[in-house]
Parts: C-alpha cells; structure tokens; sequence
C-alpha cells in the first residue's frame, strides 16, 4: 500500500488522515503537496470551518521515512534541500491556515510529525500520545520548524 494522505469532509471538518501504517504513518514528499492542496481546497470550501489532522491506526506519524532520507543523503544537495522545502512549506501551511487546525495524536509524534502537531492551533492527545523530537537519534537536525514552534508554544504557556 502506497503512503498517501487521505482527505474526507464529516459535515463541517476536513479530515486529513497520514495513512502509511506500515511504515508508521512515515512522511514524504508526496504528502507534504498533498497537505498544502488539501489546505487550499479546505480555505476555499466556505462548508469546511476546520481541519483535523491525524494518522491512520495506532501512530500519529513517525516523521520522515528514514530508508527514504538515507537515500537523499546520496543525492545532490539540491535535491536534499527540494525535500525539506516541501515539508517546510506544508508546515507554513498550516501554521498560516485561516481556520482552527487541529492535531488528533494517539500513538508516538516524532520527528516531523511531532513538527506538524506543533503547528496546529490545537493538539487533542490520547492517553497513549508520545511526543519526541528524535533528530538526534538518527544524525539528523530538526526541520519542520519544531525547534521554533515548541518556543512559540512554551512561551505561550507561561
């Protein structure tokens, strides 16, 4: 089965669901377009007030598909940089995104997916919600402006 990520309106609500469960819900570039068109049809639709963000079965979204940006590693950096403009530009999306947009988290958030949390208005966590920036663990920087959004929301908390 291929990663995609499905949309579907349930009255009111654009739900945008990561749907690539074998991989635990891992990103690529071909949800990150499908995220910012999805966006689009949703800020056009005078019938969709909000967007609901989630992954399919028990994991949020385990970031970016690691065999995936393993192989980037060989690529020209332009291709590398192409990748996370995408996801960047997904996550501006959201961030911008004119109506309430909200994180529907069961299961692990990591990496990039903890970054499209961050971005939503509003995240709703399961008991079994985790949240980790887990960059590090695999030599990687944080991208997806987590490191910025989890300041702006600390920040707002105080």
């Amino acid at each position: 089965m291929a990663a995609e990520l499905r949309s579907t309106v349930e009255g009111r609500t654009m739900v945008l669901t990561i749907s690539n469960p074998e991989h635990r819900n891992a990103l690529g570039p071909e949800m990150y377009a499908a995220g910012v068109e999805a966006l689009n049809i949703a800020e056009t639709n005078p019938d969709v007030r909000c967007v609901v963000l989630t992954g399919e079965g028990e994991t949020f979204c385990a970031g970016g598909n690691l065999q995936r940006l393993q192989a980037n590693r060989q690529k020209p950096p332009e291709v590398q940089a192409q990748s996370i403009e995408q996801l960047h530009s997904w996550v501006e999306a959201i961030r911008t995104f004119p109506k309430p947009v909200i994180a529907a988290v069961e299961g692990p958030a990591a990496g990039a997916g903890f970054s499209l949390a961050l971005a939503c208005d509003l995240i709703v966590a399961a008991r079994n919600a985790v949240f980790v920036m887990a960059y590090s663990s695999v030599a990687l920087s944080p991208d997806g402006g987590g490191s910025w959004s989890w300041r702006r929301r600390c920040r707002a908390s105080w």
